[in-house]
């Protein structure tokens, strides 16, 4: 059985949600919103399966490790411990 985590979502990742959006949106609403759905799905995965995505390797140099989790041609940065993962970035 999974453990559910808190989830929590920086504002660099809002900022970064909105911003995808609006970029896919110049193209048509449709496909923008289906995008953000798929990723809003992905990032709502992690209370569940945050463990389950590999340590980002060079993050350790950082001295902030953290995993990535790709959707779409998107990239989803967060961080995990024991009881909360935060998303830090969409790329």
């Amino acid at each position: 059985m999974y453990t559910k985590l808190t989830l929590e979502i920086s504002p660099s990742a809002e900022t970064d949600f909105r911003e995808i959006w609006q970029k896919i949106a110049k193209f048509g609403h449709r496909e923008a919103s289906k995008t953000i759905q798929k990723i809003a799905y992905k990032i709502y995965t992690l209370e569940y399966l945050a463990y389950q995505y590999p340590e980002v390797l060079e993050s350790g140099l950082f001295g902030l490790p953290y995993r990535q989790l790709d959707c779409e041609n998107y990239q989803i940065l967060f961080q995990v411990d024991k009881n909360h993962v935060q998303v830090l970035r969409i790329i």
